[in-house]
């Protein structure tokens, strides 16, 4: 058993206490994590979704914890409640989880952290940050980072050794990443992320749009909206519906696509809770209104589900089919007028030097 065993924090990812076990006895998180499960190579595996008993057995042996106390620190039991599920694919993505892209000890996305997080007296990594809800830090009010900004490394601390033992350092160009600008975060996106993360914990379903919703209900519904709403620079009911939700016509770019959510960068996912802060705020008759009134239909709901909940049936039991015949959805796009017979032959002229 090994002789320095840190209190895991809280909120603390595994990765994170390990990293903290191996800086406290001497070691570096590569050569520990040896000594522990000799020739199997932790670091690279995403073990903070989840550690396998097989694999948890020899680290409950070395630190004298449970499986159990191992497993709370991972996200498995965070996303089997939000899920309701009884078991995750180990070999697939998990919804909301960030994936982290390792190659050999390399990681390419995954943990985010805060600046200001990383000058505390005891820094860690929380659980928060590999979850795609959250953009922003409760604590500071800034918004999330991933990378260095000198060299563009993916936030990595499980690379220190015990010569360089500061998680606070870029641990492939040295810069000092408590010194990074801050960005302001969106009030109303970290109220929702942290009832978001209330929920998660505790399996209650803080935000009941529809009677009687789910924890599992309240995710499918989020995941649906926050599809819906990254067409907004694209879609002119959704630009009106979320015009509504935030008092503002600027509609940034949302580049993700497909069911990609959680490998949007994080400014993109910050915008997009702040649209769903709105929505969350209201029940589902005044939502049912904004959309009519916006001009959201009922292939736009059903194309942007991923799984039905009840909040999705209803609104595609109540929205029209399309918004065609309803009066003003349509107003202010410019009606398409014939060419003369001018200008046709004017293009046919261009066309034909090319023929």
């Amino acid at each position: 058993m090994i002789p320095i065993r840190p209190k895991p924090k809280e909120d603390e990812i595994l990765s994170s206490w390990l990293i903290r076990c191996a800086v406290a006895n001497g070691s570096d998180p590569e050569g520990w994590g040896g000594g522990i499960w000799d020739e199997y190579r932790i670091w690279t595996r995403d073990f903070d979704r989840s550690l396998p008993k097989p694999k948890a057995a020899p680290l409950c042996r070395a630190v004298g914890m449970t499986c159990s106390e191992i497993t709370s620190m991972t996200l498995e039991p965070l996303i089997l409640r939000i899920t309701n599920t009884e078991s995750l694919n180990l070999n697939t993505a998990w919804p909301w989880v960030i994936p982290t892209g390792i190659r050999n000890r390399s990681k390419f996305n995954g943990l985010h952290f805060c600046p200001e997080c990383l000058k505390e007296a005891e820094p860690y990594c929380k659980k928060q940050w590999r979850l795609s809800w959250n953009t922003a830090c409760a604590k500071h009010k800034t918004i999330l980072h991933l990378r260095c900004p000198q060299c563009h490394t993916v936030f990595s601390p499980h690379l220190v050794n015990y010569l360089e033992i500061d998680i606070g350092k870029c641990q492939k160009c040295g810069f000092d990443l408590r010194q990074m600008d801050a960005e302001k975060a969106d009030d109303r996106t970290i109220y929702f992320q942290e009832v978001l993360n209330s929920s998660a914990l505790t399996g209650d379903a803080n935000y009941p749009i529809y009677p009687d919703q789910s924890i599992r209900d309240m995710f499918a519904t989020l995941r649906m909206m926050m599809f819906l709403f990254h067409g907004v620079s694209r879609c002119q009911a959704v630009q009106r519906a979320v015009s509504e939700l935030t008092g503002t016509d600027e509609f940034p770019v949302v580049t993700y696509t497909g069911n990609a959510l959680e490998t949007a960068d994080v400014t993109e996912r910050h915008y997009l809770m702040i649209m769903c802060a709105g929505i969350f705020r209201m029940n589902i008759d005044d939502i049912t209104k904004l959309f009519h009134k916006s001009g959201i239909t009922r292939q736009m709901i059903d194309e942007a589900k991923h799984e039905d909940s009840p909040v999705i049936s209803f609104l595609l039991e109540t929205l029209p089919e399309n918004g065609r015949d309803r009066e003003g959805v349509h107003a202010g796009k410019k009606k398409i007028e014939p060419r003369s017979k001018e200008e046709v032959e004017k293009l046919m002229d261009e066309i034909r030097r090319y023929l």
